[in-house]
């Protein structure tokens, strides 16, 4: 038998954080179509601040329940949600030093 101390994530369930600095969101919008940016403004909490700086955050869940994703408010027709997060998230990531938390649990 394994006895494992501290934090065990269950495999049956997901959590995703992404903390940014509003310039880095900004740059990365500014590389998406207008139907791209409408998808993300669902996902995304502005108007947070931490250590004075203006930040984003991004942060999402799953499990048997159900997803965060199923309570995004618009997703342009012909768009897919997940992908239009990847191109987002890997914009973010080019600039890690604007980049405080990249952290997924699975």
């Amino acid at each position: 038998m394994k006895i494992r101390n501290g934090f065990v994530s269950n495999s049956s369930s997901s959590s995703f954080v992404l903390v940014t600095t509003k310039f880095n969101h900004e740059q990365a919008m500014s590389q998406l179509s207008e139907k791209e940016r409408e998808c993300i403004k669902g996902l995304v909490e502005t108007g947070k601040k931490f250590a004075g700086m203006d930040i984003v955050v991004f942060s999402s869940w799953s499990n048997h329940g159900g997803s965060s994703w199923e309570y995004i408010e618009y997703v342009p027709e012909g768009l897919d949600a997940y992908e239009t997060y990847d191109k987002y998230e890997a914009l973010i990531v080019k600039n890690r030093d604007e980049v405080f938390t990249y952290n997924t649990d699975m």
